[in-house]
Formats: structure tokens, C-alpha cells, sequence
């Protein structure tokens, strides 16, 4: 979903006219009207937090990249509701509701688990899913890392073969986890990546 189709479904949700936003933000009309309808490219993080913070979502979210953001975008492609998703999967729909402030535990990535669920109930790619919630928990605690991209740019154009948990380890920096990657971490990725495959064979 665009960012500004993120925007207008938050004004909509919310009852809230281009005005009235543009007036309660700071935000000139015309900008803000730039920024819904697309013709700005690449609009202000500055702005767009504004915009985030002034609908209690999280910056992730406006950008379409947050769990709950993901996962709302595919129940609008399936036609699905929330009490449907509930239903479905077996998971409350409060914790639905509030999928950006979930902090994900390891049982969430075994059979029967919360990622797991939403994976199998949304036909979802798993690994978009599972690099949200991580990426999502490195924001919350702090450690979300902007110079991993760096990195990988310099390791591809070296020569050095990497071990298969050094790949894995840098993925997970990619979207901003810190530190070295556990044994339980490197499974969990294993088995996202063995899902994501066994739905694309099918």
C-alpha cells in the first residue's frame, strides 16, 4: 500500500478531513496534499512522523512496512475482515489490533505460534512477516542499526565466502537486528525460509 493510501485509510478510520490534518499538524495544505496523491516522491521523514505520531501509529506503519501494516494490506487483498483474520487463526483480535507494539517471542515461530498462524491464514510471504517483527523489536528496544546497508554493499563486491550464519547474521542486521544471532534466532530464520519455500513449490 502507497504511503498516501496508508494516510487517507487513517483520516478515513479516523474521521478526519485533509483540513483538519493539515490544520492539527502544522503540515501546509499543499504539502500534505503532495504527499497523499503521490506527487511527492520522496516526502520528509519529518512530515511523515508528524503524521505518525499525530494518528498514535508507528513511522513503519505510514511507510507500509510494519506487521500490522503487512497484514492489513493482505485482508484487504483477500477481502478479509479482522473478526474473520480472529476467527481463522484463534487469535484475539485485540492482539491483532495491536500488532505494531507486540514484541514477538520465540514460541511465536513454532507450529501453532502467532507468525506461524498469520503465515498460514494469509497465504504471506513469511520472511516479509517475520523481517517486520524484527525489525519492529530492534525499533522498540533502540538498536535498529542504519549502516548494515553499507556493509553489504562493501561485502559484494569483495571476494570473502561467508559462512552460512555469517548470510544469515547480516540479513537479520539488514533490518536492523544488533549483535550476533543465537542458535534459537538462526533456526527460526531456517524455518521461515523453509516455509516461504515449501509455498512456492506448491
Amino acid at each position: 500500500m502507497k504511503i498516501g493510501d496508508q494516510i487517507e485509510a487513517l483520516m478515513k478510520k479516523n474521521k478526519i478531513t485533509r483540513l483538519k490534518l493539515s490544520k492539527d499538524t502544522d503540515i501546509p495544505y499543499t504539502t500534505l496534499t503532495q504527499i497523499i496523491n503521490g506527487r511527492t516522491k520522496n516526502p520528509q521523514v519529518n512530515a511523515l512522523k508528524i503524521i505518525a505520531d499525530y494518528f498514535n501509529v508507528s513511522l513503519d506503519y505510514i511507510l507500509g512496512k510494519s506487521p500490522k501494516a503487512i497484514i492489513e494490506q493482505r485482508m484487504a487483498e483477500l477481502n478479509m475482515t479482522i473478526d474473520e483474520l480472529s476467527e481463522k487463526t484463534g487469535l484475539p483480535k485485540n492482539t491483532l489490533e495491536n500488532l505494531d507494539t507486540y514484541i514477538h517471542r520465540d514460541e511465536d515461530f513454532k507450529e501453532g505460534g502467532l507468525i506461524v498462524q498469520l503465515v498460514e491464514a494469509l497465504s504471506i510471504d513469511p520472511n516479509i512477516l517475520v523481517m517486520a517483527f524484527m525489525r519492529q523489536a530492534n525499533q522498540l528496544n533502540g538498536t535498529f542499526e542504519k549502516n548494515e546497508k553499507r556493509k553489504l554493499a562493501a561485502l559484494e563486491h569483495s571476494e570473502v565466502d561467508l559462512s552460512e550464519e555469517e548470510i544469515l547474521t547480516l540479513a537479520a542486521h539488514q533490518v536492523g537486528h544488533d549483535g550476533p544471532l543465537t542458535e534459537e534466532q538462526l533456526a527460526q530464520i531456517k524455518l521461515a525460509m523453509k516455509i516461504a519455500l515449501a509455498k512456492n513449490d506448491k
